[in-house]
């Protein structure tokens, strides 16, 4: 019994008398687990700098401004009280002396009871039985800790973080609603430019007679429309020449043309742009939530196996770690398109 116990306590995931695990599996868990925490910190700070970006821009008020970044930091506050409840979770996993993680529960503690729940934007009307939650929590942590009653401290920490989680996850379309805001105000206008440019052609290309130069130009033009990322059925109807014109077109008049088919280029390379853009956003909120959930599972597991001495098997991030990462980086090769 004493050497089963002895093995019992080498094992990474899982209290003392928890078995089967080796401890490199922990390892990896917490690799991607900080990988996930830094790349999502840098989103949540990319959006922070566009709010302040657009907000010059548009001559926004201080207030709204202010209110659009205290949810922000709001949203860093929760990562980091995540990421502290993690760091607990597994410190005791590993086999930890419960006593050890007696100032990260006053600190968890602390960060619980100053965190701005209110200050997430989009669930301000429903925020307020987390708020409870959060509230009675921070009683019990405190009362238990003070008894030296480890288990049960973090035990108490498990359902204010898990409806942290729960409130990431219904946030998430605002987060990242800033960002979209901010790219379709730009993609409009660039729609709007492609369309004027094609009655723009299509009027001037109508007022020659056909030829092989004219031919051509209406050619290369519509190559250009069909590369416009957009349903095929949204795309702009092509330019037919309905050879009504009568006048043959001199040099100056080509050249003309050819710009205009120059400027059509340029602007749908620019509304593509914005178009990879949205749909790497979405792709990385896609990604967001998905982590948020297997955290939160994680952490289920986790405080179970650690209140009942069970075995434990850690969630395998390293799929979902690397998927956000390159959404993330998906993002950024979109912008500097």
């Amino acid at each position: 019994m004493l050497i089963k116990k002895n093995i019992y306590a080498l094992i990474v995931v899982g209290l003392i008398g928890c078995s089967g695990i080796p401890r490199q599996d922990l390892g990896n868990y917490v690799t991607n687990f900080n990988s996930v925490k830094s790349t999502t910190q840098d989103i949540i700070l990319i959006v922070k700098l566009v709010a302040e970006s657009e907000a010059e821009q548009n001559n926004e008020g201080a207030v709204a401004l202010e209110e659009k970044l205290n949810a922000l930091d709001a949203r860093l506050d929760a990562l980091e009280l995540i990421s502290n409840y993690n760091d607990i979770l597994v410190s005791l996993a590993s086999g930890t002396d419960p006593e050890a993680v007696y100032g990260s529960l006053q600190n968890l503690s602390d960060g619980l009871n100053s965190f701005g729940i209110k200050s997430i934007s989009s669930l301000v009307e429903n925020v307020m039985p987390y708020g409870e939650l959060i509230s009675q929590a921070v009683t019990l942590i405190d009362n238990a800790v003070k008894a030296k009653q480890f288990r049960e401290a973090v035990d108490a920490a498990h359902k204010p973080i898990q409806g942290i989680i729960d409130i990431l996850i219904q946030d998430s379309d605002d987060l990242f609603e800033i960002q979209v805001q901010s790219l379709s105000k730009r993609q409009d206008p660039e729609r709007d430019k492609i369309t004027d440019l094609r009655f723009s052609f299509d009027e001037l290309i109508n007022s020659y007679s056909a030829d092989e130069n004219i031919e051509s130009l209406i050619s290369e033009f519509n190559e250009n429309l069909v590369l416009m990322n957009v349903p095929s059925n949204e795309l702009p109807d092509p330019v037919e020449n309905l050879s009504s014109g009568t006048n043959n077109p001199d040099a100056a008049d080509l050249n003309t043309l050819k710009l205009l088919i120059n400027q059509l280029s340029v602007h749908i390379q620019n509304y593509n742009k914005i178009v990879n853009q949205l749909e790497a956003l979405e792709d990385i909120k896609l990604q967001y939530k998905n982590l948020l959930r297997l955290t939160s599972e994680s952490f289920e597991n986790l405080n179970f196996a650690i209140q009942h001495d069970q075995y434990f098997l850690p969630i395998d991030l390293t799929i979902d770690a690397l998927n956000l990462r390159k959404a993330y980086l998906k993002l950024q090769e979109a912008k500097q398109q």
